[in-house]
């Protein structure tokens, strides 16, 4: 599987400082990678974007792990909730993703609504 960077989805994902990269491509050339990078079926990845960086520029080859999702807001979800439990993030980084969140459930809410097929106009 070739696996691909989803741009929509990398915005979602706030930068390593180079320090922080520097250390992880460093854990990577030292020990490998040990935490596979999570994609979709398609091989967009989900999470492990710097990874999946770090082990480009060291020359080694990936690990990945599919995850699949009953839709694409759920994916993006899963993005984002990845991101948020993992990373150290400022108030503002936390505040843009948990809007992004709102919109999603708030998307997911409506799609969960239906519409309803037991009334029908008084002639």
């Amino acid at each position: 599987m070739i696996l691909t960077v989803n741009s929509e989805y990398e915005k979602l994902v706030s930068p390593l400082s180079s320090e922080e990269y520097a250390s992880l491509k460093k854990s990577i050339k030292e020990d490998g990678l040990w935490m596979p990078i999570l994609v979709n079926p398609g091989g967009e990845i989900l999470d492990g974007h710097h990874r999946f960086r770090a082990c480009l520029e060291l020359n080694i080859p990936t690990k990945h792990a599919v995850r699949e999702f009953e839709n694409k807001l759920l994916e993006k979800r899963f993005v984002i909730e990845c991101n948020l439990k993992r990373r150290q993030l400022n108030d503002f980084q936390i505040a843009e993703l948990g809007i992004t969140l709102l919109e999603i459930e708030q998307e997911l809410a409506k799609q969960r609504q239906g519409s309803r097929t037991d009334l029908t106009l008084a002639s």
